[in-house]
């Protein structure tokens, strides 16, 4: 299936990606750099996070207490995950994903 992502400089590309994966996993096999995940998709440091637009927030897998934990750390706004933590299912066929990751995710809370 193919994903729509908007990189950091609005550059609108589209990757081909494999359900069941983490949307992490899909942007680093797309080879875009622009979400670092250092903690390799553990959900610990932040850096792979992303706003998903639409697409209906039950329709995503679901935001855990570690991750939202994370979210609230790092002042992220309503639409925001962790790439690492956003599986790959047909419902993000339809989604905008703009990749924040190497931004300062507060630059970004309520959007």
């Amino acid at each position: 299936m193919m994903l729509k992502l908007i990189l950091p400089e609005d550059k609108l590309v589209k990757v081909q990606a494999e359900p069941g994966y983490s949307l992490l996993v899909a942007v680093q096999d797309a080879g875009i750099d622009a979400l670092p995940g250092i903690c390799n998709g553990c959900c610990s440091c932040g850096t792979c996070l992303v706003r998903i637009d639409n697409v209906s927030e039950q329709n995503l897998s679901p935001c855990y207490p570690g991750e939202q934990q994370i979210l609230k750390k790092l002042g992220a706004g309503q639409k925001t995950r962790l790439a690492c933590q956003v599986m790959i299912t047909p419902e993000l066929e339809d989604a905008q994903i703009t990749l924040l990751g190497k931004v300062r995710p507060s630059d970004h809370a309520g959007n």
